[in-house]
């Protein structure tokens, strides 16, 4: 009456020991992880110290301060001298043609420093959505100024 099982199934057919539920990084961008990596250790977070800062002391969080853009420009020109610029676009001759998986373990590291996104255009580009595809995100014009268009 007891049946061995070699492989875990759920109630859906699917096997957690699937090649869809591997959820390491490629290794084609673990070399891009580790260089996001050292561009917010050594670039971001230095600069993210004065960015904030010439920031203490505003009156609206949501604004920026005297001098705040001009370090977020300069650690912007480092990003796009390093190749760090865009390259979250899915389309490899516009970005690195990253998997959403990849992406995401980028994203983390991204998260850990609000400037980081920023030097490298990944909140950036969503800031330039039209107003009317961000109009569903609750306060989505107070957590993305728009910088440039």
């Amino acid at each position: 009456m007891s049946e061995v099982h070699t492989k875990a199934q759920s109630s859906f057919g699917l096997s957690p020991q699937d090649e869809m539920n591997d959820l390491r990084m490629s290794s084609k961008a673990l070399p891009l992880l580790e260089h996001v990596k050292r561009f917010i250790a050594e670039t971001v977070n230095p600069m993210s110290e004065e960015f904030e800062r010439l920031g203490e002391g505003k009156a609206d969080i949501w604004s920026y301060a005297p001098g705040q853009l001009e370090v977020l420009e300069a650690a912007k020109d480092k990003a796009k001298a390093e190749g760090l610029w865009n390259f979250f676009l899915p389309n490899a001759e516009t970005g690195e043609g990253l998997s959403n998986l990849d992406y995401a373990y980028i994203a983390v590291e991204l998260g850990k420093n609000r400037m980081a996104s920023m030097s490298m255009r990944a909140l950036e580009m969503i800031s330039m959505l039209p107003p009317s595809w961000t109009s569903g995100l609750p306060n989505a014009s107070r957590f993305m100024p728009r910088v440039t268009r």
